[in-house]
């Protein structure tokens, strides 16, 4: 019996030399590995794949993802505010919020773009549910739940863009330096009944 499985260990063998010595040709084609040079340790190019690549970036700094999260948000929110808001300052609120965000939104595509991120097209699950829970209300009750929702969300984006503009990343923290005063301002301005 024993001998049936030998040529099954011999092909592994065989196989992992050939992959290995393949490895070693596609790195470095005109190199030969010596005694004392050493091995390769990245992956040979084609076996990275673009999705992998952007993973590893979405990985290494939520932030970009966060910032499109809480643009949608705000976004939507101003929308909400818009139709459903009884009193002028909520209404105009929201329409600020909708264009301040307008305008934050090609300088983050360009950013994502750099950093290989993809932005989201819907906000997240705990956002999405302040949104629906929002969408439930009328007048003066959407006026009171809308500018809790908004002191609570506002403060977490100023959070979030002052931690950014320190960022190690160059670019990420320029993107949140200069956006950082839109969030101040924000925050300062929210609507009191």
């Amino acid at each position: 019996m024993k001998a049936r499985y030998a040529p099954r260990a011999i092909f592994t063998v065989v196989a992992a030399v050939s992959l290995c010595s393949g490895a070693v040709a596609q790195t470095a084609p005109d190199a030969v590995p010596t005694m004392g040079s050493a091995m390769p340790t990245a992956l040979p190019a084609p076996l990275q794949t673009p999705a992998s690549v952007k993973q590893a970036a979405r990985m290494a700094d939520p932030f970009v993802t966060q910032a499109g999260d809480q643009g949608l948000t705000d976004a939507a929110a101003g929308q909400l505010a818009l139709t459903l808001g009884s009193s002028p300052e909520v209404r105009a609120y929201g329409q600020h919020l909708i264009s301040d965000h307008n305008m934050l939104l090609v300088p983050l595509q360009d950013l994502a773009a750099k950093k290989q991120v993809t932005l989201p097209t819907a906000p997240d699950a705990s956002h999405q549910a302040m949104l629906n829970e929002l969408k439930g209300k009328r007048g003066a009750t959407f006026d009171l739940f809308f500018i809790n929702d908004m002191k609570k969300s506002q403060a977490e984006a100023l959070q979030l863009f002052k931690a950014a503009s320190q960022n190690r990343d160059p670019d990420i923290a320029q993107f949140a330096g200069t956006a950082m005063p839109t969030f101040v301002e924000h925050e300062k301005t929210i609507p009191t009944l």
